[in-house]
């Protein structure tokens, strides 16, 4: 066994080979100080909710630095740990990394590679400096040096370590790009790194622009167990934000410039799995007029201890599994899917996941899940792509049915109820119907129909007139006599209660002449 050598060029594998997108280099490090706070919070270290990554940018200096308060490393482990490939403490499951080849991804972009870090209340940090170009210089196709030196040696050979005296206090990480190459990447491009962060990191909403954040979705995260988030901050040129993730109550979708789709809610779906391996939560649109413009926004993602997998088409393989041509759907569509099954692993360049049973068996369930949601998108072309008339027409057959239930008398709360989000699920139908190739005419009268069915629906939430008669009973009488009511419709359904009412409104009838 003393004859096996790992060569210097793996270092290429595990750098350009690895991430030859630049900005998943910065995924990397940005989760590394996700796993380091973590760790810390674990350690009562650090305060949950506490922990802090700032991002900075210097596009004058060509520098990029990643920092956070998390758990650090001792000095006296700091230059083994830093140097190690392949190796790491981190556990799978509590971490969002655990191979230990994540440090290096800065090597390919920059001139040197900084790492600095110190323990809680130690008195020295430590700074470990790698000469990435003259990394790159050694491991070239055209380097000789290359032939003969493990990857050990020319770490130990390309890199500087010291210890820094520093007043005793809360540890950090720093790793700092020295000397970027913008030609090699858009680490110096901030709208980008901004966009990216946005996307990828594990954040917060923006409860500014997006309300459902806070009210439906964290709630719902919190419940399972997936709501794992970081302050994260991007300081760039001096100025300094707070970076949230992009979602909106609105989002434009299909060809036409300005076409602007209102999100009017939130639904959430839960693996039937038990335990559940996934849960997901959706952007409830009023209309899917096509697919979404915005690459911020668009499409189902899949994440991992709340860190994107892949990007914005990654779930789209999910849809491809229901049928091969339906890739384009996960396009409809603005939301997350959060995995929870530890045994779920994301591979080595986090763009999916390792093919195991536990995968398998929550694509299963994905695919279930993702059938009928190809269906509500062909409904709405078909919806949209339907002449006016037709619309107006069922929507008329709708305003007559309810109508004559209106003059006949609703037996429970529960059937008014229904007669209501029929009148409601109409209005939704012209919005659709509603698209720019209308003609004027067409919308106009579309309009009016809406107009029609919405004072309708007004006037039946006023609570019109019940088939019995309440005036002799008192009020406690009434609140038994209607909870009857709704539980003889829940058992029995619409017809036999409004049977069950007729009878009781005369009995009651009969026994008020008796009294007169």
């Amino acid at each position: 066994m003393d004859d096996i050598v790992i060569g210097s060029r793996i270092l290429d594998v595990l750098t350009t080979g690895m991430y030859p997108d630049g900005l998943d280099a910065l995924r990397e490090y940005v989760q590394n100080s996700y796993d380091a706070i973590r760790r810390a919070e674990r350690a009562e270290i650090l305060k949950p909710n506490f922990g802090e990554v700032v991002v900075s940018i210097d596009t004058e200096k060509r520098e990029v630095a990643i920092r956070d308060n998390g758990l650090g490393i001792p000095a006296a482990e700091a230059r083994t740990t830093l140097l190690s490939i392949g190796a790491s403490k981190k556990r799978v499951g509590d971490d969002a990394g655990f191979r230990g080849i994540g440090r290096l991804a800065g090597l390919a972009y920059c001139e040197k590679l900084v790492f600095s870090t110190a323990y809680k209340d130690e008195a020295q940090a430590t700074e470990l400096v790698f000469d990435a170009a003259g990394i790159r210089r050694s491991i070239s196709a055209t380097s000789r040096t290359a032939e003969n030196e493990t990857a050990a040696a020319l770490l130990g050979r390309m890199t500087t370590h010291r210890l820094v005296d520093r007043k005793p206090g809360m540890p950090f990480f720093e790793v700092k790009l020295v000397g970027v190459n913008p030609r090699a990447c858009l680490f110096l491009d901030v709208e980008e790194v901004r966009a990216y962060l946005r996307q990828v990191a594990p954040v917060e909403f923006n409860m500014q622009s997006f309300v459902y954040g806070h009210s439906k979705i964290n709630p719902f995260l919190e419940e399972h167990g997936a709501r794992r988030t970081i302050n994260l901050t991007l300081l760039a040129n001096g100025r300094e934000e707070a970076v949230r993730k992009p979602y909106k109550t609105y989002h434009e979708a299909g060809n036409k410039i300005g076409n602007r789709v209102d999100i009017v809610g939130i639904e959430t779906c839960v693996d039937p799995s038990d335990p559940p391996r996934w849960i997901a939560w959706l952007s409830t649109a009023r209309d899917l007029k096509g697919v979404i413009t915005s690459e911020d926004v668009r499409g189902i993602r899949l994440r991992s201890n709340n860190i994107l997998i892949g990007d914005h088409r990654t779930f789209s393989r999910v849809f491809e599994k229901v049928q091969k041509s339906y890739f384009r759907m996960n396009g409809y569509y603005s939301g997350e899917v959060h995995i929870l099954d530890t045994d779920i692993i994301p591979n080595s360049r986090r763009d999916f996941f390792e093919d195991n049973e536990a995968w398998r068996e929550a694509e299963r369930t994905l695919i279930d899940w993702a059938r009928p949601l190809v269906k509500r998108v062909y409904q709405n072309v078909d919806e949209r792509r339907r002449g006016a008339d037709l619309v107006e027409r069922d929507a008329d057959m709708v305003f007559e049915a309810v109508d004559r239930e209106a003059a006949q008398g609703f037996a429970t709360d529960a059937l008014r109820a229904q007669a209501i989000d029929r009148l409601r699920e109409q209005e939704e139908r012209i919005d659709k119907a509603m698209t720019a190739e209308r003609t004027a005419e067409e919308a106009e009268s579309l309009r009016r129909k809406k107009e029609e069915g919405a004072a309708r629906r007004a006037k039946l939430m006023e609570g019109p007139r019940s088939l019995i008669d309440e005036s002799s009973l008192n009020r406690d009488e009434r609140k038994i006599l209607r909870l009857v009511m709704d539980v003889v419709h829940k058992v029995c359904g619409g017809d036999l209660a409004t049977k069950a009412a007729q009878e009781v409104n005369r009995k009651l009838k009969a026994k008020r002449a008796r009294k007169g």
